[in-house]
């Protein structure tokens, strides 16, 4: 079981703290890492790590297959 998840198909307009207030309803956040290009916008994709097991169960639920701005 991993708090870890990879998280893709994110808008290239959504803000980093509206992707991180979206998943954060399912658990407290203990880091978001959004690789980022040259320009610094990010790649579409990055990984969310929840501080508990349930919070990063409760976003495989719940949040698979939700659109990410």
């Amino acid at each position: 079981r991993f708090k870890k998840l990879f998280v893709h198909n994110i808008d290239y307009d959504c803000p980093e703290h509206e992707l991180y207030t979206m998943l954060d309803q399912y658990g407290e956040i203990e880091s978001l890492k959004l690789p980022r290009d040259q320009k610094g916008r990010h790649k579409g994709h990055g990984f969310v790590t929840y501080k508990s097991q349930e919070g990063a169960d409760r976003c495989l639920k719940e949040g698979n297959n939700a659109k990410l701005m």
